[in-house]
């Protein structure tokens, strides 16, 4: 073997020693045997740790290597020796290695890079000196063609494990494959600082452009969990007989395609407020007339301040009321409670029920005058709750009286209507028989 041929065989093997694509012992692996005497004449070249920069002076050895020629992708690692003339001799193998990077991982013998959406392809060409065929085995996330297909969310760093085997033996190799995203972050549009007071509703409306026109979703954390936020009067708590305080808050907005976010900060300014009164809830009322009705408002004030009461009618200033006969009826009730400043209403039904009695009408018979006689009519009637009655006529009759003519006769109806003050009734039909009495004769002229 001639000298130069030797010199690359030396400097791509220490090439391949340093970043860790050929391993001893060798045998085992089934790729390259170095006799105790080279690897004596190798240790001695001087090596920079990221450069390989190797003169390499032997002058008299004769090395006999023996392994498989092995090609992977579009890289020689060993090409066989043509056999020289014809006499039988070892086989000599030449290694030869291009573009090796000093940044890959240990093993790795190359760095492929794509974009998302680009297609991986990894062609391995492998010669067996032996002429076996050969079987190519590829791990994950390559197919068994060795291709991959690399979609969008595919970012990121693979180490593929390559195997080439005659069936007996199997050489490996590592390629790094890098996918790099290609895409492009959402675009949020600025949203100012916002200032509210306690008690207002907080509405953000973010917006992004996508240069991939990729979905985007918006997220909320911080003050706000969500694009709404009615602002609290506990969100501010300011000290004792303070009431005008203000204190920042941040709600930060991240905006997703999915691949990547963007956020951005918005500060809050909520300043404390006035608070009005909390009235406990309260519940219809219902009574008889002639009882007391007496309201017990409670109320409370988060800012501390005194509260008074106010009620509508038929309730007094204290919300007392003591019915009496004839408040029969409902009444819509509204009580309030004020701080002075602001004020909290509820409302509440008082139905007063009616205690009365309605008048008994004594039973009087059935009348039979005669034409031109006087009917006087006189009723009685009871009452539980000794309340003036008064009488009322309809019908034949509309008084207690009633004079009657010699056109009146017949029969006749009479209702007499009992009332109290209160509006209690009691009626009765009364008939009334008018005989006919005969008149005598009357001149009406002479002649």
């Amino acid at each position: 073997m001639n000298k130069k041929r030797l010199m690359g065989v030396l400097i791509i093997l220490l090439a391949l020693m340093l970043n860790g694509c050929v391993k001893q012992p060798y045998e085992p692996s089934g790729l390259i045997t170095m006799p105790e005497e080279l690897v004596s004449q190798v240790e001695n070249i001087p090596v920079e740790t990221q450069e390989l920069d190797a003169i390499i002076q032997i002058e008299e050895e004769i090395i006999s290597l023996e392994n498989e020629t092995i090609v992977l992708g579009d890289n020689t690692l060993i090409e066989t020796e043509e056999e020289e003339e014809e006499e039988e001799t070892e086989e000599l193998t030449q290694i030869k290695v291009e573009d090796i990077a000093q940044s890959l991982p240990a093993g790795v013998f190359k760095k492929i890079t794509v974009k998302e959406k680009e297609i991986v392809t990894l062609n391995v060409n492998a010669q067996d000196p032996d002429g076996n065929q050969l079987m190519y085995l590829f791990s994950t996330p390559l197919s068994e063609e060795g291709e991959w297909q690399t979609k969008r969310g595919d970012v990121g760093e693979y180490i593929v494990n390559i195997t080439v085997s005659d069936g007996e033996l199997e050489t490996m190799a590592k390629v790094l494959v890098v996918v790099e995203s290609i895409n492009k972050e959402p675009i949020m549009e600025k949203i100012e600082n916002i200032a509210v007071k306690e008690g207002d509703k907080i509405v953000l409306e973010p917006k992004a452009t996508d240069g991939n026109d990729d979905t985007i979703v918006f997220s909320f954390s911080g003050l706000m969990d969500s694009e709404e936020y009615e602002v609290s009067y506990n969100d501010v708590v300011c000290e004792e007989e303070v009431f005008n305080c203000l204190k920042i808050f941040t709600t930060t907005i991240t905006a997703s395609d999915g691949f990547s976010e963007v956020v951005q900060n918005v500060g809050i300014t909520v300043t404390n407020t006035n608070r009005a009164p909390s009235l406990s809830a309260l519940e219809d009322i219902t009574i008889d007339e002639e009882e007391l009705v007496e309201i017990e408002a409670s109320a409370t004030d988060s800012d501390g301040d005194e509260i008074t009461f106010s009620f509508t009618a038929p309730l007094d200033d204290q919300g007392k009321l003591q019915s009496k006969r004839g408040d029969v009826g409902e009444y819509i009730i509204y009580v309030t409670a004020s701080d002075g400043d602001l004020s909290t209403s509820e409302k509440l039904t008082l139905t007063i029920n009616s205690i009365n009695e309605a008048p008994i009408l004594t039973v009087m018979g059935d009348l039979v005058i005669d034409e031109t006689d006087t009917i006087t009519l006189s009723p009685t009637a009871t009452d539980a709750n000794n309340d003036t009655v008064a009488f009322t006529f309809s019908g034949w009759m509309n008084s207690n009286t009633f004079e009657t003519g010699y056109d009146d006769s017949g029969e006749h109806t009479v209702t007499i209507t009992a009332m109290d003050q209160y509006g209690g009734i009691d009626t009765m039909d009364l008939t009334i028989t008018v005989n006919n009495v005969n008149r005598p004769p009357v001149i009406v002229d002479v002649s």
